[in-house]
């Protein structure tokens, strides 16, 4: 399996590989948003996945970022079980007036004027102000996270990478419609972690989820937009017990 599961994400790494070369700037690539990110961990990683391969449970658990949620359904299709996924939003309703400027503009017609307003979002400032806005604990939030996240924007073309994929999140919002329609065919077992107070994702854009799926366990936290940093131990608590009450319970029955 291991052999294949290599195999194939090379395959896949090198399909992608040469989508698109920026002629600007030399020596820099744009993906699609499903970026090899996660491809190349996976590659990366692999003897540590033999290792837990041959671990009793013979099982993994992934978290895959939003940008490479297809990933997780690529490795259930080798046969592994994806029981934890980091997932976007999938109603246009949870957009907030932070993307006005993304949905009316950027998306429509890319251009200088249309990157500029955007490109403060790269900024130092901004950066921070996203890891606190709406938390409800902000001294929980580490500083480490808006200063190492400014400082890779220091990067040759950093800046430039993520306009491109900026531009290029409008690709998920095509695929909201699919989303919705797997989501009702597969009916998952789901538990919804969801910050109230997102900068970028309303409340509503996670009650949306439900009727999808009428059966998720929604928690509405008082978070923003990285929940994890500031409700950890609520998030962590709920997923292994979700995983023990609702998904190992059901894998037993099965076996």
């Amino acid at each position: 399996m291991l052999k294949l599961m290599r195999q194939q994400l090379a395959a896949v790494k090198s399909s992608l590989a040469n989508v698109k070369q920026l002629p600007e700037l030399s020596g820099v690539h744009w993906y699609p948003y499903d970026t090899l990110g996660t491809i190349g961990l996976l590659l990366d990683n692999l003897p540590t996945l033999e290792g837990i391969l041959k671990t009793p449970c013979a099982k993994i658990a992934a978290d895959i970022g939003t940008g490479d949620g297809a990933t997780a359904f690529f490795l259930e299709r080798m046969g592994f079980e994806v029981d934890a996924l980091d997932h976007h939003q999938t109603n246009e309703v949870g957009f907030t007036k932070a993307w006005d400027g993304f949905r009316g503009a950027l998306w429509k017609d890319r251009s200088p004027a249309t990157e500029k307003p955007l490109a403060a979002f790269l900024e130092h400032d901004a950066i921070k102000g996203i890891y606190l806005f709406g938390a409800k604990n902000p001294e929980l939030i580490s500083p480490d996270n808006w200063q190492s996240d400014s400082g890779f924007m220091q990067r040759p073309n950093a800046r430039r990478v993520q306009l491109d994929l900026f531009y290029d999140y409008r690709k998920n919002v095509e695929l909201y419609s699919k989303w919705q329609a797997f989501l009702k065919q597969r009916q998952p077992r789901t538990i919804i972690f969801w910050g109230q107070n997102d900068v970028f994702f309303t409340p509503e854009g996670g009650e949306a989820f439900l009727k999808d799926l009428p059966g998720a366990e929604m928690h509405r936290l008082q978070a923003g937009h990285f929940a994890v940093e500031d409700s950890l131990h609520e998030i962590a608590e709920g997923m292994h017990r979700f995983y023990r009450d609702k998904v190992a319970t059901s894998k037993e029955v099965k076996r």
